[in-house]
């Protein structure tokens, strides 16, 4: 199993949204996840990306109301160990060269990715499979008992 101790590390959504849901079926693994980052064993990012899809999912798909989600999305900024990268110039262009090499991806992950790698993440924590396609940053899915 690839470790994710000492690294940096980017959220992808459906991290963030296993952790919040409490009925969620990997909700158990996602709090493991969030206690590891707690615990300071890897440093944790989100994207500007990831602040507006969760906002997206938890009020339409989940019912919160627009003051639930901001107590929520300031909540997750201010935990320990995680932080808040933005697009680049650098970013674009990584994008850009990404979209033709990974073109089987939606362009709104590879625009994540270029994002993460931009700043430098070494690692995306995602359920999304499509991830370990890419060979420019390591891929850990949390959800698998396998190795990933």
């Amino acid at each position: 199993m690839k470790t994710i101790y000492g690294k940096k590390c980017l959220f992808d959504t459906n991290i963030l949204i296993a952790g919040r849901i409490e009925n969620h079926s990997f909700h158990s693994q996602a709090k493991e996840i969030f206690s590891d980052l707690g615990e300071n064993r890897f440093t944790a990012f989100i994207s500007v990306q990831n602040i507006m899809e969760y906002s997206s999912v938890l009020m339409k798909g989940y019912g919160l109301s627009h003051r639930e989600m901001r107590k929520n999305i300031t909540d997750l900024i201010l935990l320990p160990g995680i932080g808040v990268i933005y697009p680049s110039p650098m970013s674009t262009d990584l994008y850009l060269e990404m979209i033709e090499k990974y073109s089987m991806m939606f362009v709104y992950d590879l625009y994540l990715l270029a994002t993460a790698i931009s700043n430098g993440v070494e690692v995306i924590i995602s359920a999304d499979r499509d991830f370990s396609k890419v060979k420019e940053i390591e891929f850990y899915n949390p959800f698998r008992s396998s190795k990933n």
